[in-house]
C-alpha cells in the first residue's frame, strides 16, 4: 500500500471531521498515513497516533530533516481538503493528487479555480459541490462520496441510561436540546433565541468552539460547554434528548452535508434540521423545520416521539459509516490506480525512526518598536512586524530569559512563530530575521533607540506550507550562543506573531 499525506489545514486533535475519518479509513485498509498538523505542537515531531496513521507534529522540521531520507521512488497519494494547499503536492512528488471539495467558502473560490485543474481526481461531499466542480474542471473524473459517521462510537448511546446531570451545568429534569458543532456564523442564532424564549422548560446545550465575535445573548436556559474531544461526545449525547441543527440557508450551507447528522441519527435519537438540500434528502429521519417557530413545533413533536422509529434512524446512519465511504474511495480513486500504488515498507522505517525526535518549546521575550510612537516603550504591546501604512513600521525584538533552558543535547533548534493571518493570493512578502548586536531593556526601548542588528535569514511569504513559520537557528543558537533576535516583515499590514519561541528537538530512543 501506498503513502498518503493530508497537508496541514487543521490540526488532529481538533473537532473531528472529515480528513481525521478518512485518513483513519486509509490507515485501517493498510496505507502509511502522514497527516500534518496545522500549528506545531510540542512533544514527539512525529506521533503514532493509531496504526499506520503518524500526525506531524512540526510540519517544517519534518519537511527538513524527515522527508530527504525517505526513498526517492515512493508512491503517494496527496489528499487535500484545501484548495490552496493543491501546490504543495510537489513537495512530495507524489503521483496521484485528489482534491476533497468538501466547502463552498467565497474566499477559497480564486484559489480553487487556479488549482483545482491540477488534481487527478475530484471528491465531492454534496450535490451542489459536484455541479460547481462539474463547470470548473469538466475533464477531471469527479465523484459523489458525502460524509459519514463511525457507528460504533454513537450507536452505544442507545444501550446506555440517560444521564440526569453533567459536571458543567445545573441539574435539570425537563427537554435537553444539543447542538453539536462550531458555534459560527453559519448558524442561525435567531432560532436558538426562539427555543429559549418559547421554551423556557428545556435547557440548550451548545458543544463546539466558538468561531463568532458576536454577543451570544441567546438566552439563561442555553449553556456554551466549549470545545469537547471527540472520545467524550457519546457522554454529553447521553444528556440530550434532540440533536438539532439550526443553520441559515446561503451559499455556504447549500453545500453543507454535515458529520453531525449522521452522528445525531447512529445514538438513535430524533434531529431537527433546517432545510438544507443535503438533509432534506435524510426525510423521514430528520425532522425539518424553516423558521424559528417551525422549529419549536418540530421539537416538542420530536420529545413526543422520542422512542419511536429509534431504530430505522440507527439503521440507516448504519448505511453511512465511514467503512462505507471508503469502499467508495477504493471503488473510484485507488481501484483504477492500483498499479501505480505500491508498498512504501523503506519510508514506514524511516518515519518510524522519527518518533524518537522529542521537541521542546522555550518561550521568547518580546518588544514590540512601533515608527509612529518613536519614541514611546511599548513594553505591553503584543508582538507585530509589518508595515501596515505609510511611514509606519513594525519590528520585534525577542530573547531568551533563561538560556539554560535550552537542551545541551539539541541537534535542530528552529525560531518559530504561528502566523494567524495568511497572505492572500495577491500578496507576496518577506519575513527577515536578524540578531540585534547589543542588549537592550524592556522598559525603555524605543523606535529610535533600538538596537542595530545584523541579518541572518530571509523568508519569502506566498502560500507557505504551515501555518507555523520556522527558521532554523542551530547554528545560531547552539554553536555560537545566541539569544537575542529581530524580526521585521515586508508585509504591507500589519502581522500578529502568536507563540514566537525556539522549538529544539532531541533524539531520544
Amino acid at each position: 500500500m501506498g503513502l498518503v499525506i493530508y497537508p496541514p489545514t487543521l490540526n488532529w486533535s481538533y473537532m473531528r471531521q472529515r480528513p481525521q475519518h478518512m485518513m483513519l479509513q486509509f490507515a485501517k485498509n493498510g496505507h502509511t498515513v502522514l497527516f500534518f498538523n496545522k500549528t506545531c505542537v510540542e512533544g514527539p515531531a512525529v506521533q503514532e497516533v493509531a496504526e499506520n496513521l503518524f500526525v506531524v507534529q512540526h510540519p517544517n522540521f519534518f519537511l527538513n530533516e524527515i522527508l530527504p531520507q525517505l526513498p526517492s521512488q515512493r508512491d503517494t497519494i496527496y489528499w487535500t481538503s484545501w484548495s490552496r494547499k493543491i501546490p504543495h503536492a510537489r513537495l512530495f512528488q507524489t503521483n496521484t493528487l485528489i482534491y476533497d471539495c468538501v466547502d463552498d467558502f467565497p474566499d477559497w473560490e480564486r484559489e480553487e479555480q487556479m488549482y483545482a485543474p491540477l488534481a487527478d481526481a475530484i471528491v465531492c461531499t454534496a450535490d451542489h459541490l459536484k455541479e460547481k466542480m462539474r463547470k470548473l474542471v469538466p475533464q477531471q473524473p469527479i465523484h459523489l462520496i458525502p460524509n459519514g459517521c463511525e457507528y460504533e462510537h454513537f450507536a452505544q448511546v442507545k444501550n446506555q441510561p440517560r444521564l440526569d446531570e453533567i459536571p458543567e451545568i445545573p441539574a435539570h429534569h425537563g427537554p435537553r436540546i444539543g447542538y453539536i458543532g462550531a458555534w459560527a456564523p453559519w448558524v442561525n442564532k435567531k432560532i436558538i433565541q426562539a427555543l429559549s424564549r418559547e421554551m423556557p422548560e428545556a435547557q440548550f446545550l451548545i458543544i463546539g468552539p466558538n468561531l463568532r465575535s458576536d454577543e451570544p445573548d441567546l438566552g439563561d436556559n442555553v449553556f456554551f460547554l466549549g470545545h469537547k474531544s471527540y472520545e467524550t461526545l457519546p457522554f454529553y449525547l447521553r444528556y440530550i434528548d434532540v440533536g438539532i441543527i439550526p443553520f441559515a440557508i446561503n451559499r455556504i450551507t447549500h453545500s453543507t452535508n454535515p458529520v453531525k447528522v449522521y452522528e445525531y441519527l447512529a445514538t438513535g435519537k430524533p434531529v431537527v434540521s433546517t432545510p438544507l438540500p443535503e438533509v432534506l434528502k435524510m426525510k423521514p429521519y430528520v425532522l425539518i423545520a424553516d423558521q424559528p417557530n417551525q422549529f419549536v413545533k418540530a421539537i416538542r413533536m420530536a420529545l413526543v416521539n422520542l422512542k419511536k422509529n429509534s431504530r430505522k434512524r440507527m439503521s440507516f446512519a448504519k448505511q453511512h459509516r465511514w467503512e462505507k465511504r471508503f469502499e467508495m474511495v477504493n471503488e473510484h480513486i485507488l481501484a483504477p490506480r492500483r498499479k501505480e500504488i505500491s508498498s512504501n515498507q523503506d519510508g514506514l522505517q524511516k518515519i518510524m525512526q522519527s518518533i524518537y525526535y522529542i521537541s521542546t518549546h522555550i518561550p521568547l521575550q518580546h518588544n514590540t518598536v512601533n515608527s509612529y510612537y518613536e519614541n514611546m516603550p511599548l513594553e505591553k504591546d503584543p508582538a507585530f512586524i509589518g508595515l501596515p501604512s505609510q511611514g509606519t513600521c513594525y519590528e520585534c525584538y525577542f530573547r531568551v530569559s533563561q538560556a539554560e533552558l535550552i537542551p545541551a543535547d539539541s541537534t535542530r533548534v528552529y525560531l518559530d512563530f504561528d502566523l494567524p493571518l495568511e497572505p492572500q493570493s495577491h500578496e507576496d512578502w518577506q519575513i527577515i530575521l536578524s540578531t540585534p548586536i547589543e542588549d537592550w531593556h524592556s522598559d525603555t526601548i524605543t523606535y529610535n533607540n533600538r538596537p542595530s542588528v545584523k541579518k541572518i535569514a530571509k523568508m519569502q511569504i506566498s502560500h507557505p506550507f504551515s501555518t507555523t513559520v520556522s527558521f532554523d537557528v542551530t547554528q545560531q543558537v547552539m554553536r555560537d550562543h545566541l539569544t537575542r533576535f529581530h524580526l521585521r516583515s515586508t508585509a504591507k499590514r500589519a502581522l500578529p506573531l502568536d507563540g514566537v519561541r525556539l522549538t529544539c528537538f532531541q533524539l531520544k530512543k
